[in-house]
């Protein structure tokens, strides 16, 4: 049925570049600006004029039509206007031809053929061109790159039209450009599309849009999720040196600025270039992942692989948790247990293989002799460089499943490695001639206060393999000229150790071995008394040894008085000699005290006294003995200044006539109680009800009765008798 002119509103013609009839079919589109239900023309025959219907004509007969071809990349779109009366004639040119659908196109729905009355505006539609470019940013100031942006025209009702669509560049900029009808100014609005492909609006509304606008907007991270800082550093990693694992290989030196080099032509933080080239030098031989150990430097832990090995799993763990949760790497639970458990790994073998400075030997080394189980070795180191000093270690190191006796030998051999600096040979040596860690006091019975005795030692352990084995046996922090350098300074440090781990088990057998000589009767029974008095407690010059006999008399042996006496002796001058060496020397010089040292004048002590002693010894004993009897005689000093400031009357205290205090007891101290009761002619008054004494006042004025107060010099120490506790003045033992 044919169309009347009259009702034709646009005739189309879809052109090809040399603006022949483009032939085939196209579908059309209709959106109307303001409002009304769109219309759509299918599969319309391109070879000739296509006229259509239906469409409202002005003042509302404004569209934004779409043509699409078949074969074209995308459809053609603009703004056409449907005039009151007749009807507009529109050209659209594609560059691409589009192939015929069929050798007879079907007539679309709503077109029809005619050649109508061309009106004076129908030749081609006249609009205007717009254009609008700007630049977009996410809102945590990275350039939003690749971000799909739609212009769309702001129609009343909500009915909003898209216009033009694009992707901004790797710096984020965009732009747009569109026709709109002449005579109308544009509204318009930017929005851009998600991950899940819904639009999110970044600018406000802009009325009356002009020809040419600049907008710069901000666009939510949450439409473009960035991507993991690691992913993001390797894909330009890739792009300038052919992949992150290459980092690897990178130096920082004068000749060489790889980093410097990478910073300025990625502009990625020379930080982070260096955190990451140590992740690819450390990924091989730790058996952990770049992006793994990359976030683990990132979040803060060591880059050293020692002390990296010291840190809990459960740190890590969190510290890969936080990684992923600031974008740093993405890693999902399976990931995360993977990387835990390769930690684990590393950690093991890394402690294990660890050597303290200095020393020769391992850890694995050390263990080896006493756990020889590869699992319960693991956990055992991972327990004890997390917490060494915790107070239930051995209580947590039962809970790995280690058997009683082998605990017992791990406290053996830790107390005899720390003897010997890590020494595993020797510390297996030592275990064998204590036996138990309650029988470690052995050493002193077994000579080990000697340098002689370690150096047999060490020389038995040696065997045939001569200096060079010996070598290996000495730590490396001893250093010498010579193997037998290192093997007196090794030896004698050790017997050091030992004497100052056991005074009191060392000087008995000093005593046994008559080193330090005393009578055969006297010798025996001091010997006995100090080896039953050490398990006691006892420890030679440091425990007050009056106080020590009175409390624990019933459990030692007995003591006649010459014993008692050779003992103090003993006890006296061990308190003022730094080395056994001195206390042999004080002994046969015939001191017994702190006493007769000091009663020496420095110089003639060491005139008479200074051979007899080791180098620089004689001065240091002289100097502790003039000590330790000056503070002795201050002590006695400070009780008797202390009675005497206790019987001063307070200031503005009132006095009765005849100038006596009233009577009243003194608020003494049991010391100063104990010197009173010694002073001459105080005793009885003490015992008294109370004791009168002369106010400070009055104290130099004669008495009726003749008394006066007695001197400062009557009150002080030498009216009284020598304390039996004593508080020594010790020097460090070498």
């Amino acid at each position: 049925m044919a169309v009347s002119q009259s009702d034709i509103t646009l005739r189309i013609r879809v052109l090809n570049p040399q603006r022949q009839p483009l032939g085939g079919t196209v579908d059309i589109e209709f959106k109307p600006e303001v409002s009304g239900p769109p219309v759509t023309i299918k599969a319309a025959d391109a070879s000739k004029d296509i006229d259509v219907t239906g469409l409202q004509r002005s003042p509302a007969g404004v569209y934004q039509m779409i043509v699409t071809a078949g074969d074209t990349a995308k459809p053609a779109s603009q703004f056409v206007t449907i005039p009151a009366t007749g009807f507009n004639t529109v050209e659209v040119v594609f560059d691409k031809p589009a192939a015929a659908r069929a050798d007879t196109a079907p007539a679309a729905t709503t077109t029809a053929a005619g050649t109508g009355t061309v009106t004076s505006a129908a030749v081609v539609i006249t609009n205007n061109k717009y254009t609008i470019q700007g630049t977009l940013t996410f809102d945590n100031g990275l350039p939003a790159t690749g971000i799909t942006t739609r212009l769309s025209s702001v129609v009343y009702g909500g009915n909003d039209v898209k216009l033009q669509e694009t992707k901004s560049d790797a710096q984020g900029k965009y732009s747009l450009s569109y026709v709109y009808r002449k005579g109308a100014s544009p509204s318009i609005q930017i929005r851009v599309v998600d991950s899940t492909n819904k639009e999110v609006t970044i600018s406000t509304a802009k009325f009356n849009a002009q020809t040419s606008e600049t907008l710069n907007l901000v666009v939510p991270s949450s439409v473009q999720p960035l991507q993991p800082e690691y992913q993001r550093l390797a894909s330009d990693m890739q792009k300038s040196i052919g992949g992150i694992a290459n980092l690897a290989q990178a130096q920082e030196t004068s000749t060489q600025q790889d980093l410097t080099l990478l910073n300025q032509s990625t502009n990625w933080d020379a930080r982070l270039i260096a955190l990451a080239s140590k992740a690819a030098q450390q990924s091989k031989n730790s058996g952990l992942g770049q992006d793994v150990l990359y976030a683990l430097y990132r979040t803060g832990l060591p880059t050293d692989p020692s002390q990296l090995a010291m840190v809990p799993v459960s740190a890590v763990k969190t510290a890969l948790s936080r990684a992923t949760q600031a974008g740093i790497v993405s890693l999902n639970d399976q990931q995360m247990t993977a990387a835990t458990s390769a930690f684990q790994t590393f950690s093991t073998n890394t402690l294990l293989a660890l050597k303290t400075l200095g020393a020769s030997y391992s850890f694995k080394d050390l263990l080896n002799t006493t756990l020889a189980n590869s699992p319960q070795q693991g956990a055992f180191a991972s327990l004890y460089f997390s917490n060494p000093n915790a107070s239930d270690f051995w209580t947590q190191a039962a809970n790995l499943k280690i058997d009683s006796h082998t605990l017992d030998n791990l406290k053996l051999q830790g107390k005899f490695l720390y003897l010997t600096f890590n020494n595993a040979p020797l510390a297996q040596e030592l275990q064998r001639v204590a036996g138990s860690p309650a029988n470690i006091s052995r050493l002193a019975e077994k000579d080990f206060d000697t340098i002689a005795t370690w150096k047999n030692t060490l020389n038995t352990l040696a065997g045939t393999g001569g200096d060079q084995t010996l070598q290996t046996l000495i730590p490396a922090i001893y250093t010498g000229n010579t193997t037998a350098d290192r093997l007196a300074a090794y030896s004698g440090d050790l017997s050091r150790k030992v004497r100052m781990g056991f005074p009191t088990q060392v000087t008995a057998r000093m005593i046994e071995r008559k080193d330090i000589k005393l009578s055969d009767k006297t010798a025996a029974n001091v010997t006995q008394f100090l080896r039953a008095a050490a398990p006691l407690g006892y420890d030679l010059g440091r425990t007050p040894l009056n106080a020590f006999i009175n409390a624990s008399g019933k459990s030692l042996p007995a003591l006649d008085a010459d014993s008692t006496q050779s003992l103090k002796t003993i006890h006296r001058l061990y308190q003022v000699t730094p080395s056994s060496e001195s206390l042999q020397a004080a002994v046969k010089a015939g001191f017994t005290s702190a006493r007769d040292i000091a009663s020496y004048k420095e110089e003639e002590f060491m005139a008479k006294f200074g051979t007899a002693f080791p180098p620089g010894e004689a001065h240091s004993s002289c100097l502790a003995a003039a000590n330790l009897r000056r503070l002795r005689n201050r002590r006695r000093s400070s009780a008797g200044e202390e009675l005497h400031r206790a019987a001063i009357p307070k200031h503005g205290q009132p006095f009765r006539q005849h100038g006596l205090l009233p009577v009243r007891r003194l608020p003494l101290s049991v010391k100063s109680r104990r010197l009173l009761r010694r002073c001459h002619g105080v005793s009885q008054q003490f015992s008294g009800e109370s004791i009168r004494l002369h106010s400070a006042r009055h104290s130099a004025r004669q008495r009726p009765n003749g008394h006066r107060p007695p001197s400062r010099s009557r009150r002080s120490a030498p009216h009284l008798r020598e304390h039996q506790h004593r508080d020594a003045v010790y020097r460090p033992r070498q």
